[in-house]
């Protein structure tokens, strides 16, 4: 699927295949609608060092993902 934002409160649709889906007008809002953001139905599943205790950084840093480096993270 793929959305799109029509008259700043209508999200319009089209599948895959090309049809149309059924505008969703959004009455609720105070703002107009201005972007969209896709996210999956289910988080993927990785491991990330930095998980437990701040990845062992020191307690003034963050422990962030740094694929480059052997221990793939680093503390800022």
């Amino acid at each position: 699927m793929i959305f799109w934002v029509e008259d700043r409160n209508v999200i319009e649709g089209i599948s895959h295949h090309g049809v149309r889906q059924k505008p969703y007008t959004v009455t609720e809002a105070t703002d107009y609608i201005d972007s969209i953001t896709a996210v999956p139905d289910v988080c993927p599943v990785f491991y990330s060092p930095c998980a437990i205790n701040n990845g062992d950084c020191p307690s003034n840093t963050l422990c962030l993902l740094n694929p480059s480096v052997e221990s793939g993270k680093i503390c800022k």
